[in-house]
């Protein structure tokens, strides 16, 4: 019966072994911080524009920047806090009617053009951003 040694790793085997596994660790880390940013991320939603408001927007040549959607999310959260329901958000030249329970816009207006004469009805609050 013939007996085999079993090689020593070398140095440089071990070091490559312990990169490899420190890379897996980053990784997972990684990977759970990408999680947890989308689950956290699912509590504070962005608020969502209902198909009226995209047809609005468009119609109206309205365009929006993340920072008017940011003040629109950060109105939203004011009204929340406040017991707001359904609510006019004026922002700028801008007006917005918003369900704030279900963190959506309804509609928005230019007044700018065309906004004379517009009545809106059944808001039960308003902000002025």
């Amino acid at each position: 019966m013939k007996i085999h040694k079993i090689p020593q790793l070398s140095h440089a085997k071990e070091l490559a072994v312990d990169a490899r596994i420190e890379a897996e660790k980053k990784a997972r880390r990684q990977s759970f911080a990408n999680v947890l940013k989308n689950k956290l991320s699912e509590h504070s939603p962005s608020v969502k524009f209902s198909a009226h408001a995209v047809a609005r927007l468009a119609s109206r040549n309205i365009s929006l920047t993340t920072n008017d959607i940011s003040k629109i999310n950060e109105a939203v959260g004011k009204l929340e806090q406040k017991g707001g329901r359904e609510s006019l958000v004026l922002m700028g030249s801008l007006a917005f009617i918003v369900s704030v329970k279900n963190n959506t816009v309804i509609t928005a207006v230019d007044s700018n053009r065309n906004a004379s004469g517009n009545i809106f009805t059944n808001i039960d609050s308003a902000l002025i951003m």
